[in-house]
Order: C-alpha cells, then structure tokens, then sequence
C-alpha cells in the first residue's frame, strides 16, 4: 500500500504541477502580453510622456524664449505633444516591445519575470516604479538642460567651419 501511494505521489504530483504551468504560462507570446499588462507597461509609457511636457517647457527656457514668444512656444509644443501621444501610442509600440522581449530573453526568464511582479516585491515595486521613472527623468531632463548650451556651442562652431571651408571652396 505504501509503494503504491508513493507511486501515485512520483506521477500525480508533477503531472499536476505540468497541468498548472500549461495553464498558467501560456505561450511566449502570451506571457510577454502578460508581462506587460503585470507590469503595467501602458501607465509607464503615459508617465513618460507626462515629463515630456516639463522637458519642452524647461528647454524653451534653456533656449531663452522671451514672454513674448511664450504663446508661440507653447502652441508649437502642444502640438509637437498631441503629435507624440498619437503617433507613439502603446498600441503601437506594444507588437515591437513583445518582439523585443521575446528576442532578448528565455521563455523561462519571461515566466520568471512574471512570478516575481506577480508576487508581493514585484507588486511593489510596479506601483513605485511610475514616481521612480519619473524623478529619474527629471535628473535626465536637469542634465540635457544644462548641456543644451554646449550643444549649442557646438552647432555654431559646426556652422562656421562650414562657412568658411564652403567660402574657401568658391
């Protein structure tokens, strides 16, 4: 009786966990849909384009529009803005990111990516992950504001080099 019980344990067993992995796992691809829809992947790429609006408006700023310019700036952002959020929707970066996701890693690596956001930590850290990228970005934004004038500096010695070597040509 006893080698039977542990017989059944030995089969049951990992047959039982294999029919909750099919269940549960799905194909790759379906993971990776998963993956996204675990980790939230839409709100992050809406967060994304909540810091692009501070982005423009610190980089008109940097690039010294006058109070008077201020509404022309503005409107040309906006619509530079409204122009982004329809054209880089996450319905249209979702098909890409999955091909991404299933080129670069395992479907073992996928599954466990979706344990883990699926347990306690990971919940965790997704619902602080929107402020997280958004101060990172700010430490990103402060840095490119501050190197837009060096890049200006460089535009404009580009622009004088060229001129003269063009003037040398004639």
């Amino acid at each position: 009786m006893k080698r039977l019980i542990i017989c059944l344990l030995i089969f049951i067993i990992p047959c039982a966990s294999c029919s909750k992995n099919e269940r549960t796992n799905g194909t790759k691809k379906e993971n990776t849909e998963r993956l996204f829809v675990t980790i939230d992947a839409e709100a992050m790429v809406d967060v994304a384009y909540s810091q692009v609006g501070k982005m423009m408006q610190d980089m008109g700023q940097q690039l010294g529009i006058k109070p008077a310019e201020q509404k022309i700036w503005d409107k040309h952002m906006s619509r530079l803005t409204a122009k982004m959020k329809n054209e880089m929707t996450w319905s249209k970066i979702k098909e890409p990111m999955i091909t991404i996701y299933m080129k670069h890693y395992s479907e073992k690596e996928i599954h466990d990516m979706l344990v883990f956001y699926e347990s306690g930590s990971g919940k965790s850290i997704i619902r602080k992950m929107p402020e997280v990228t958004k101060e990172s970005m700010l430490i990103s934004q402060g840095m490119l504001i501050d190197f837009i004038p060096k890049m200006q500096q460089t535009f404009k010695e580009i622009e004088e080099e060229i001129t003269s070597a063009r003037k040398k040509q004639q």
